[in-house]
């Protein structure tokens, strides 16, 4: 299953990590509004970064998103 992950915050590390590790699972990119966060995870895990998950959304070797949503406290 090829993964994506919307929201590049602090808790995403620890999925994308997960999903490097997985057997069935790869990261093929990520986005995030911030582009310094998209950037910085999706060049940790080389994987193709985007500010605008609908952009990210569009390619067609997606089959599953990860939504890592930040909540206003």
């Amino acid at each position: 299953m090829r993964v994506g992950i919307v929201g590049c915050g602090y808790i995403s590390d620890m999925h994308a990590m997960s999903f490097s590790k997985t057997d069935n699972a790869e990261l093929v990119a990520v986005s995030d509004i911030l582009m310094d966060n998209a950037k910085r995870l999706g060049e940790k895990y080389n994987v193709a970064y985007y500010s605008d998950y609908n952009e990210m959304l569009k390619r067609r070797d997606i089959d599953a998103v990860s939504i890592r949503a930040q909540r206003e406290i």
